[in-house]
């Protein structure tokens, strides 16, 4: 990523950027399925494999210690509505429109981001509503949604 070059390592200078950036790590807060141990994926439909649990945060999305995943886009029976979906904060999206996800059982994955309308969100505050008129179906948030939690 790069070498870190401010107070508590929270800073870090990537080689070929001008400047130095913040870079937002954020762990996975959710409103659906806790996972506190790897037995808690028995019986539901994400697998340790698929659930991400630390990501970069999009530094002007960053409002607390936690990435805010809604889940409003799961039906009670635990499919999946896409025109319900909503995202909470943004992942930090950079390096030809990717992200970079650890998952619940220790890999890592660099995610591509496929959405105009989903890489071109900007944080304002509060919660963002994907899909909107211009990205119903948007298979990026419904992406974000299934990998952080599953339904209740």
């Amino acid at each position: 990523m790069g070498a870190p070059v401010g107070a508590a390592n929270l800073i870090w200078h990537v080689s070929g950027t001008r400047q130095p950036r913040v870079y937002g790590k954020a762990g996975s807060g959710n409103y659906g399925k806790a996972f506190n141990k790897m037995s808690d994926f028995s019986g539901t439909t994400l697998a340790p494999t698929e659930a991400f649990v630390f990501l970069d945060e999009k530094e002007d999305s960053i409002d607390d210690g936690w990435f805010r995943v809604e889940t409003a886009g799961y039906n009670a029976n635990g499919t999946v509505n896409a025109a319900a979906t909503t995202v909470a904060n943004l992942p930090a999206i950079y390096h030809n429109n990717c992200s970079s996800f650890s998952f619940a059982d220790g890999h890592v994955e660099i995610h591509k981001w496929r959405d105009a309308g989903f890489i071109s969100l900007a944080f304002n505050g509060s919660s963002q509503s994907v899909p909107n008129a211009a990205t119903t179906g948007n298979p990026d948030a419904v992406w974000l949604m299934t990998h952080a939690t599953a339904a209740k």
